[in-house]
């Protein structure tokens, strides 16, 4: 198995409590230039470009004379800018919307696309691929592929849209412009015109997310548009259906597609933990919307939530698991009277739960002046998500961007995981990851889904996936569904680490490779876990020998148990798990001199 461990939080800062008149969120002060530079921004993006285990934060400029920024990590809490830099130096930085990274050469670092939506001159300009040379100095390096046709590029993604490992690259375009499609043909890019979705837009699309909805294999697009009376479109891939990849069905879904309105974002993010997506929009001058999925394309709309009462221009909204417990919870902005208010809303068994001014610190008082976009990452490494504000694109309120430091304080458990592909592309877009826990008593199973785009409008996730794990100390199972159709499951992840997954490296669970001197067996793998009626065992055995089983529940009392005669070599022992209630059991195994036993999750 290669799951490479990347860090690990010591665990007497894992027990520590946070105080109960603590903020959950406090303005940092002290992060050196990424809050220190007045830069009207729009957005950026938070991922580790030098290969350090820190992210970097690129940051889009929106102003004359003021350009792009690059901060550098410097390992403890704060940042300094990289002025001298392609990225920085780019002509015509007035309007650089997006800085979106992704590994487009399959060499193993990021490379950055950057799209702008106009110069200094208010003149169209063209896609510019800044392609990173690698250790040791990670310089972004033009490329000439994307110099022509000019544009306006508010929303990009990267996007394996042909399932051949490597990544395309959509760009949709706004007040005038053409969207643009390029097709990676390992490492040349073609571009490509006959896409049915692709349009001459006169108004403005605000966000492209690419994510496999009807989860048949293949990854379909989601337009949302800001001006109307240009509606919302879903555009569903029929490459599993047909084998051509070019070939997109447009397809309406109630709710999300044929509406009119003023769209700022959309976020894709399962947070009732029910293994599907559920869809957040948040609107200029309207109340946002809300759907939770309820298979394939059939949405129901929800109501009566705190954040959907207020109808006002919300400027991004964001999801994380901000205290840790299991659930994703939503921060976002509402911009009333020239300025933004910042809201965290806590997602708890019974709904979502505004928290009050002190409860949220400085995040719901710190002055945002026209917030365009945040983003999150685990910036200072230390179990918990912090949030940056691209924070102005009105040059006349100068305002500095602003990063807020979760205080967590690590009362809970947490895992991060970063993915690795080989079949699939090497940041492992358009996949799913599943991680399932005990978390007090009850069997969680939380879903994230890599996107190599934008959420909140123009502000890039990271793709260090982050997992609350409440009191549980390791996650039972993880799982990837990579969009090659592989799918890995780790088991018995021990909490408070960052691990790497390398795709079909969990095919066999987390064991050691050879058996221990005098062990008559090896247990290679428990699946699936969680499962249902079939639970399968893979061993291999030493010589001819009886191998003996027990399942049982969490006080102990025995479920199942037997033993059949097998030869030496590898075998899969099926137990009957069938009419076992949902819950939690330890399977042991043993034979000869050798006895193993793990946990199993029975689902629901």
């Amino acid at each position: 198995m290669n799951v490479r461990c990347l860090f690990i939080l010591p665990a007497l800062l894992s027990a520590l409590p946070l105080a109960l008149n603590a903020q959950l969120f406090t303005l940092a002060t002290d992060v050196g230039d990424a809050a220190a530079d007045n830069l009207p921004s729009v957005g950026g993006s938070w991922n580790d470009l030098n290969q350090d285990g820190y992210p970097e934060l690129l940051v889009t400029g929106f102003d004359v004379g003021r350009n792009n920024r690059l901060y550098l990590n410097q390992q403890d809490g704060a940042y300094s800018a990289l002025l001298h830099s392609p990225f920085t130096q780019t002509p015509g930085t007035w309007g650089s919307v997006i800085g979106l990274s992704g590994d487009c050469d399959n060499d193993g670092d990021e490379d950055v696309m950057l799209c702008s939506y106009r110069d200094n001159a208010g003149r169209k300009l063209p896609l510019w691929l800044l392609k990173n040379s690698g250790a040791p100095d990670y310089e972004l390096v033009p490329d000439t592929a994307f110099a022509s046709p000019p544009g306006s590029y508010p929303t990009a993604t990267w996007v394996d849209y042909d399932l051949d490992g490597d990544l395309d690259f959509f760009a949709g375009a706004a007040n005038g412009s053409t969207d643009l499609f390029y097709r990676n043909d390992g490492n040349a890019f073609t571009r490509i015109d006959t896409l049915s979705f692709l349009q001459f837009r006169s108004g403005f699309i605000t966000h492209d997310s690419w994510a496999d909805l009807d989860e048949d294999g293949d990854l379909d697009l989601y337009v949302a548009n800001y001006s109307a009376p240009n509606a919302n479109t879903f555009h569903r891939s029929m490459l599993r259906e047909t084998g051509d990849p070019n070939y997109f069905l447009p397809v309406q879904i109630d709710g999300l597609t044929g509406v009119p309105g003023a769209n700022i974002g959309v976020n894709w993010i399962d947070y009732d933990n029910d293994g599907d997506l559920d869809a957040y929009l948040n609107h200029y001058n309207a109340r946002d919307r809300f759907f939770r999925n309820d298979a394939g394309y059939f949405f129901t709309e929800i109501t009566g939530e705190p954040m959907l009462d207020v109808s006002a221009y919300t400027n991004f909204n964001i999801w994380a698991d901000f205290n840790n417990d299991g659930r994703l919870d939503l921060a976002l902005a509402h911009q009333l009277g020239g300025s933004s208010k910042g809201k965290v809303y806590l997602n708890e068994e019974s709904g979502f739960r505004l928290l009050s001014t002190e409860e949220a610190g400085d995040f719901s008082t710190a002055f945002i002046a026209q917030a365009q976009s945040a983003g999150l990452a685990d910036h200072d490494l230390d179990g918990d998500v912090d949030i940056y504000v691209a924070n102005t694109v009105n040059t006349s309120t100068p305002a500095p961007n602003l990063l807020f430091r979760n205080e967590t304080g690590n009362r809970n458990n947490w895992l991060q995981i970063r993915l690795k592909g080989i079949q699939s592309n090497p940041n492992g877009y358009g996949s799913k990851v599943y991680v399932t826990a005990v978390i007090e008593g009850d069997t969680v199973r939380q879903m994230r889904y890599v996107s190599g785009g934008t959420t909140s409008y123009s502000f890039q996730e990271n793709t260090m996936l982050h997992f609350g794990l409440g009191n549980a100390k390791e996650a039972l199972a993880v799982e990837v569904h990579w969009i090659s159709g592989t799918t890995d499951i780790c088991t018995g992840i021990s909490a408070n680490q960052r691990i790497e997954i390398e795709e079909a490296s969990c095919l066999a669970s987390s064991t050691k490779e050879t058996p221990e001197n005098g062990r008559d067996f090896q247990w290679r793998n428990l699946y699936p876990n969680p499962g249902g009626a079939a639970l399968i065992c893979t061993v291999v055995l030493k010589k001819a020998t009886r191998l003996h089983w027990r399942l049982a529940d969490e006080n102990g009392r025995t479920c199942l148990s037997g033993s059949s005669l097998f030869t030496g070599g590898m075998h899969q022992v099926s137990l009957p798990a069938g009419g076992l209630p949902a819950g939690r059991y330890a399977i042991e195994l043993w034979a000869g001199q050798g006895k193993e036993s793990r946990w199993w999750v029975k689902a629901e």
